[in-house]
């Protein structure tokens, strides 16, 4: 059977920068350590407010969520937001913000705030973990 960490996993997180690029979870990403290297971050999250509780909304209903998650995550000065595209099993897909400069804490918080099971973060690495935050949800 196939979990939903099992599907988190398989997913292609797209980050639409000048030259976009593709994090897999447990993977190195030579870009986003390129890009955190040369603006000096040393920790973001990849999140979205789409679909909370992985439950699908209509796309009215997540570009709304996806809106009051740009507006939380650009009221901070210190971060860099960048819209992407998460593609999973399924022909599922959400709208999605890589954040640089977003802390593990911060982004756990927001990801509970919009009802997120999981979030992905990651260090200066560059090598995205999937941090799940709903309890129960595998």
């Amino acid at each position: 059977m196939t979990t939903l960490r099992d599907k988190y996993l398989a997913t292609y997180y797209r980050v639409n920068a000048a030259k976009g690029f593709t994090l897999r979870v447990g993977f190195v990403h030579e870009d986003l350590k390129m890009i955190m290297q040369v603006l000096g971050f040393t920790q973001g999250c990849y999140i979205t407010a789409a679909n909370p509780e992985s439950k699908p909304f209509n796309r009215a209903e997540n570009a709304a969520r996806n809106e009051a998650l740009w507006a939380d995550l650009t009221k901070a000065h210190d971060l860099m937001v960048v819209p992407g595209i998460a593609n999973g099993p399924d022909d599922w897909r959400e709208d999605s913000y890589l954040a640089l400069g977003l802390t593990l804490e911060e982004g756990q918080r927001l990801g509970r705030k919009y009802q997120q099971n999981a979030i992905l973060w990651f260090t200066d690495d560059a090598v995205p973990e999937l941090v799940m935050l709903a309890e129960g949800v595998e």
